[in-house]
Formats: structure tokens, C-alpha cells, sequence
């Protein structure tokens, strides 16, 4: 619960920040593009991922057009057992969908600060296990 308030926080202090980053804005190619020239944008939406948080690790990224948040655990949470596994899939399932709008006012904000056309924006969030390249969950919202 502490975290799915803290990450609509975030979310919605993001769509504040990207809210003025709009102003006076220029249009890019993509995603990516806004950010190398938003390089702060980045910085500071990590540091807000990551205060008061002692099980993982948090990064913001953008590739092309799909805005990524990845979370990096500390300890070993996917693949202890299947059903663990499916125990924390539907919960992971449930509590984003419950934030879906959340994600898609981000999305909309950050297409709107890079005037890209929001059909072709997506958000994906990953988590991982310590050490491991491939998440162990999953999650894309579009509009």
C-alpha cells in the first residue's frame, strides 16, 4: 500500500513537471529525443522514485516512444515457486490497473511536453529480481 501511494505521488508530480515543461516546447521525432534535450526531467522523477525506498531500486528511461519505469529488488522475489509467482502477478495486476489513468495522464503529459501524437506512446513498468537482465513481471499501458 505504501508504495502505490507513493508511486501516484510521483506520477502525479510527474504530469505537474511535464504540465510546464510544455510551455515554450518544440516538437521532436520521438520520445527519446525530448529527453536527451530534458535530461533533468529524468534525474529528478528518479530521485523522487527513490527516496524513503530500502527494498529496491528504482530507474526512469524512455526508448524511442515507451516510457519505462523499471524497479530492481534487492532480494529475490519471482521464482521462488509458481504459485508465489501468480500470487504476485495478479497483485502487481490489479494494483496498476487500479493507477491505469494515473499512467495514462503521464503519457499523455509527456507526449504532449514532446508534441508526439499519444496513440503512439506507451508506458511499461518492469521489475526485477537483484542480478537478473529480464524482468520477472511486466506491465504496458496504452492509450
Amino acid at each position: 500500500m505504501r508504495n502505490k501511494t507513493r508511486l501516484t505521488a510521483l506520477l502525479l508530480s510527474c504530469v505537474m513537471m511535464l504540465m510546464m515543461a510544455a510551455c515554450g516546447s518544440k516538437s521532436y521525432a520521438n520520445l527519446a529525443e525530448w529527453l536527451a534535450d530534458n535530461p533533468a526531467f529524468a534525474e529528478t522523477v528518479e530521485e523522487s522514485m527513490n527516496q524513503g525506498v530500502e527494498d529496491a531500486r528504482m530507474e526512469f528511461d524512455i526508448e524511442d516512444n515507451v516510457i519505462i519505469y523499471r524497479y530492481f529488488y534487492n532480494d529475490k522475489v519471482f521464482g521462488v515457486d509458481a504459485e508465489t509467482d501468480e500470487t504476485i502477478k495478479q497483485y502487481f495486476d490489479s494494483s496498476i490497473s487500479a493507477q491505469e489513468s494515473t499512467f495514462t495522464n503521464v503519457i499523455d503529459s509527456v507526449a504532449e511536453a514532446a508534441g508526439i501524437d499519444t496513440s503512439n506512446v506507451s508506458l511499461r513498468i518492469e521489475y526485477y529480481n537483484p542480478d537478473e537482465g529480464t524482468p520477472g513481471y511486466t506491465y504496458t499501458v496504452t492509450k
